[in-house]
């Protein structure tokens, strides 16, 4: 497998990137540069920091039940959304898919929040809801993407497709049948048609996205029919190791550099590190 470690952070000490030691023992278990850098990125930006915070707080009362199964799978899902949209934002460009955008320009991808930001300005009347124990945001009545991809093509800015990111195995027919009916809308571009069908909402969407992304111009337009879905997954110990993409239709499988139980493994070791830092410094409950 090619080692990608464009990703932000480079040239830099593990050990300098990974404060905890623990998870930075666990992380070097993968023997993985790409997911070092990735880890990298992810405890070092600003969003971490409510996070350890959100974790930090709740472990602060462990003795009295406040963190349970199902935070640490929150904590878990919620990561892993991070780290996908990392793996997509260093592999995107190897990715033949598009081929009539821009190549200069590559193709983009939003992260999470900004994900959240473009569907807010897209569905200004859905509600706004919490999810993964407060740690994300997503939005009500409507089918979320976690990541939006975007192009450039004939001096436009253009909605390629979306990101599903997902810490089950199953493949998408295999997933509950909520799941798979959100991943099919993805991929049928009536998302992409819901977007673009208020001609205000569109103009200002293309705004916000020039704003996070200069080189892409404010003109949004949109190709419904070629959409693509970008699926990632851990990868299985079956899986072949030199193997980390598939694409079949329109939609691409892209697997992370572990499989699941090693990022488990990676989650648990955060949460002994934090324990030992709540330890060292208790958070009053005053």
């Amino acid at each position: 497998m090619t080692e990608r470690i464009d990703v932000g952070i480079q040239n830099q000490g593990l050990e300098e990137n990974f404060p905890f030691g623990i998870t930075y023992r666990a992380i070097a278990v993968l023997k993985s540069r790409e997911a070092n850098a990735i880890f990298a990125n992810i405890f070092n930006s600003s969003e971490f920091l409510d996070t350890f915070g959100w974790l930090k707080g709740l472990l602060s009362f462990d003795n009295k039940g406040g963190f349970t199964s199902h935070h640490r799978s929150a904590l878990a899902a919620h990561l892993f959304e991070q780290f996908a949209y990392f793996l997509v934002k260093s592999r995107i460009r190897e990715i033949p898919i598009a081929d009539n955008t821009d190549s200069n320009v590559g193709l983009k991808v939003l992260s999470p929040t900004e994900t959240i930001e473009l569907l807010n300005i897209a569905y200004p009347y859905s509600p706004e809801i919490l999810t993964h124990m407060g740690l994300s945001q997503s939005k009500g009545r409507i089918k979320n993407p976690d990541g939006v991809v975007v192009g450039l093509q004939g001096g436009n800015t253009v909605l390629v497709g979306f990101c599903e990111y997902t810490l089950q195995y199953d493949s998408p027919g295999d997933l509950p049948r909520r799941k798979f009916r959100q991943i099919k809308k993805l991929e049928s571009g009536d998302l992409i048609r819901e977007i673009l069908a208020n001609d205000e909402s569109q103009w200002v969407i293309g705004e916000f996205i020039h704003s996070i992304r200069p080189d892409l111009p404010p003109r949004l337009v949109g190709k419904p029919k070629d959409c693509i879905l970008i699926f990632v997954r851990p990868k299985k110990v079956d899986d072949i190791d030199d193997v980390d993409q598939r694409i079949i239709g329109n939609r691409v499988h892209v697997y992370t550099p572990f499989i699941r139980e090693q990022f488990y493994l990676v989650i648990d070791s955060l949460i002994a590190d934090t324990l030992a830092k709540v330890a060292e410094q208790p958070v009053s409950a005053d």
